[in-house]
């Protein structure tokens, strides 16, 4: 009687590694991937074809897209050491609603701005903390109920600003509490499970934090951002 095969036991690799060969290979095929955009305008000089010249042009724009695909993947594993600076909540707001709505322009239309902060100062990287909404904010996008409303509120809560998204939603996917503990989990079809990750580890290397919660009773769906204020 032959024994049962036993299927091999599951590698662990640190998730520092998992990074690096991420951010190695991504950056050899982007390396590639301009050679060929290079090569692509080198043979659209030499095509005098309008046809041929246009099939060109859509194989760059192809290759460019690619390119920044690869590019954004790769960002996903650069938390990166930050540089916090002194920063005036309300000057923080109207900064971070300006730049949402460049990113969002098709989606802007339906949020609500609100914020009760006072002379409150935060100390964060700028350039993280913003990236970082942006997941959480693009993230209330991709999981809209159709003609629901978005609420993006500040305001002060102990020695922390924090900045609620807020949404209706009669169901969510799973336990909102875990959204961003670990990579590679996601409940959308064809995501990559690194967006809110990278979000709370943004947060977290400058004192910041995530949480999501969902109250099945109102159907509301609460994501806050922690921001830590200036000594």
């Amino acid at each position: 009687m032959t024994a049962p095969v036993s299927a091999p036991p599951e590698l662990e690799i640190p998730f520092s590694r998992v990074a690096a060969f991420i951010r190695q290979i991504t950056h050899d095929i982007r390396n590639n991937l301009n050679a060929m955009d290079l090569q692509a305008a080198f043979a659209a000089e030499l095509i005098t074809d309008k046809e041929a010249a246009e099939e060109v042009r859509r194989i760059r724009q192809q290759v460019q897209q690619a390119t920044r695909q690869l590019q954004a993947l790769s960002s996903n594993f650069q938390a990166g050491k930050p540089s916090p600076v002194n920063y005036a909540g309300k000057i923080f707001m109207e900064d971070l609603r300006d730049r949402l709505m460049r990113m969002f322009p098709d989606d802007t239309a339906d949020v609500t701005w609100t914020d009760s902060l006072g002379d409150e100062e935060i100390s964060v990287d700028i350039e993280m903390v913003f990236n970082a909404i942006a997941e959480v904010f693009r993230n209330a996008i991709q999981f809209r109920d159709p003609g629901t409303q978005i609420t993006v509120e500040a305001r002060r809560e102990g020695d922390k600003v924090v900045v609620e998204v807020r949404q209706k939603k009669e169901s969510v996917p799973s336990d909102p509490a875990t959204w961003g503990s670990a990579p590679f989990v996601s409940t959308r079809r064809g995501g990559y499970g690194l967006g809110l990750f990278r979000a709370r580890r943004l947060l977290e290397a400058q004192g910041g934090d995530l949480s999501a919660l969902h109250d099945s009773a109102s159907g509301m769906l609460r994501t806050r951002v922690f921001l830590p204020l200036a000594p």
